[in-house]
């Protein structure tokens, strides 16, 4: 790991000392600045051969790849594992007899959800949610019961189940908390608000209050909590809210939404929920010390206009402690770090903050490189550059036209 670049003047470093924050300082992205995903399949260390873990520094994993863990850590120590396990639904393992739906240690251990369906049946029908008067399995997801996570005793209870978990492995850094939903409807037949909850607000108290229980205790406890806060972005101020008591958070769609080639469906900038709010939130965890995963969607890999967005983007905002990924929704995610030319380029260390030469046209210099995106909705942007830069082909250029909603890595010569 290099070292750190403060880029902040010393005035602004005394002011955010004085409100209790760290500043923000620009270190050079390292070339392991990345996380990887692998949810499902066998708990066998053997698919870690197609993967070069040296280049990972975060790695989130189904709760029973246990042995995939511990080779994790073998090959890099350092490296954080987090597993998964869904906020908000309890699951029948269709995959198993119903005689082993539910185990004698709370059918939880292992699997992917926090609370043993046949218990909450059995004892606890109050924490399902439901839909005029019925629970309801996720829209989309069989056998997946949503459950209420504002029910009482219901955050308490996934909480200490998977705190056991936690400690019963000596390789789990923390948790992977799916489905922190940001919309009370996401997965109600037809999207209308549950019985519980009147509208998105209401649905984000409750949520709000699971995971500050979750980040508390399992943070006192000495383990991390990652959530995963997809379309935050669209309610003001929620992905701080959210955050405040997790060591980590997960952007699942993060300025890109995958697509072809010619047709990216990137994010444009646009307020007050646009891209710009998506580069904040990595603004926010690198201010608090927090880590930040920032999945672009890339549509299994096809997309190089999906990932260069995405990466541009991040370029643009990270301060050497946060990780990109590239995803593919519900997939197994690819080691595209092995496999795309641009993440083995070596820009150095930025020499400032990004800055904004023309409307919706970001950039930030590096000691051997130059960032853009230009995150306008439809209007391409011209860029005079300040000297010659290879492009990504590796052609010498002085100036670069920049589509609409498009990202440029270029590398000195």
């Amino acid at each position: 790991m290099k070292g750190r670049w403060i880029v902040a003047a010393a005035a602004a470093v005394a002011l955010l000392a004085g409100l209790g924050l760290r500043p923000v300082v620009a270190q050079e992205t390292p070339p392991d600045s990345f996380a990887f995903r692998l949810f499902g399949g066998a708990d066998d260390p053997a698919r870690l051969a197609q993967v070069e873990v040296n280049r990972y520094r975060v790695f989130l994993l189904s709760p029973y790849m246990r042995r995939i863990a511990a080779a994790v850590k073998r090959t890099r120590p350092d490296a954080l594992v987090y597993v998964y396990k869904d906020a908000s639904s309890t699951r029948r393992d269709l995959s198993r007899p119903a005689s082993e739906w539910c185990n004698a240690d709370g059918g939880t251990i292992g699997r992917d959800w926090g609370v043993d369906y046949c218990d909450t049946a059995a004892n606890h029908p109050e924490w399902f949610l439901t839909v005029k008067g019925n629970r309801f399995e996720y829209a989309g997801y069989r056998a997946h019961w949503h459950t209420d996570v504002g029910a009482a005793g219901y955050k308490e209870r996934w909480t200490a189940n998977v705190l056991a978990e936690l400690r019963a492995s000596t390789v789990i850094d923390g948790i992977f908390v799916d489905n922190q939903l940001t919309k009370i409807g996401a997965y109600t037949p037809g999207s209308v608000p549950p019985d519980q909850y009147a509208d998105d607000q209401a649905g984000q108290a409750a949520y709000q209050q699971f995971i500050d229980h979750a980040g508390q205790a399992l943070g006192a406890a000495g383990y991390g909590v990652m959530a995963n806060m997809a379309d935050a972005r669209l309610f003001p101020g929620l992905w701080d809210r959210y955050s405040r008591h997790q060591s980590a958070g997960f952007d699942e769609f993060w300025t890109t939404f995958g697509g072809t080639e010619s047709a990216p469906d990137n994010l444009p900038a646009y307020e007050p929920s646009g891209w710009q709010v998506q580069l904040a939130e990595v603004d926010a965890n690198a201010r608090l010390g927090k880590l930040g995963v920032f999945s672009a969607q890339t549509s299994g890999g096809r997309c190089v206009e999906c990932a260069r967005y995405g990466y541009a983007s991040f370029l643009l905002a990270d301060d050497g402690t946060q990780a990109f990924m590239e995803s593919n929704v519900d997939a197994v995610v690819g080691d595209w770090v092995a496999t795309r030319e641009m993440y083995d380029w070596a820009l150095g260390a930025p020499t400032g903050v990004r800055t904004q030469p023309q409307p919706n046209l970001h950039q930030r210099t590096f000691a051997q490189g130059l960032v853009l995106v230009n995150a306008d909705p439809s209007v391409a942007r011209r860029v005079t550059l300040p000297m010659a830069y290879l492009d990504e082909s590796g052609h010498r250029v002085t100036e670069v036209d920049i589509p609409a909603r498009r990202g440029r890595i270029l590398r000195t010569p």
